[in-house]
C-alpha cells in the first residue's frame, strides 16, 4: 500500500481508539497523518491491503514502541517523510488534472 493510500484510508477512521494519539497541525486533526506514519515504522507499509492489514501493522508498531526499538523521534521524523509523500502526491494530481 502507498502512504497516500494508508492516509486515506486512516482519514475515514471513526473509530481510533486501537492507536490513541491527539496531535493537531495548524488547527488540524492529524491523527491519520500520524497512524501512517506508525505504520511506516511497522515495515509493514508495503505489505498492507485492507483496514484488518492497517491495524495489525499499528500493533506492530506499538509493540516496537513500548520495547524501545523506536521512539517519539523516530515517529516524529517519520511524519515528516508522510508528509512529504502526501504533498508530492498532491503534485502529480494536479499535473495530470491541471487543477
Amino acid at each position: 500500500m502507498y502512504m497516500q493510500q494508508a492516509h486515506k484510508l486512516f482519514a475515514r477512521r471513526p473509530n481510533r481508539s486501537r492507536f490513541q494519539v491527539n496531535l493537531s497541525l495548524e488547527g488540524n486533526d492529524a491523527w491519520a497523518l500520524v497512524a501512517t506514519a506508525a505504520v511506516a515504522l511497522s515495515g509493514q507499509l508495503d505489505d498492507c491491503l485492507t483496514n484488518d492489514d492497517l491495524d495489525a501493522a499499528l500493533d506492530s508498531f506499538l509493540e516496537l514502541f513500548y520495547r524501545g526499538e523506536v521512539t517519539r523521534d523516530d515517529l516524529e521524523v517519520e511524519i515528516g517523510h508522510v508528509m512529504l509523500a502526501l504533498a508530492d502526491g498532491e503534485e502529480e494530481l494536479v499535473a495530470v488534472t491541471g487543477r
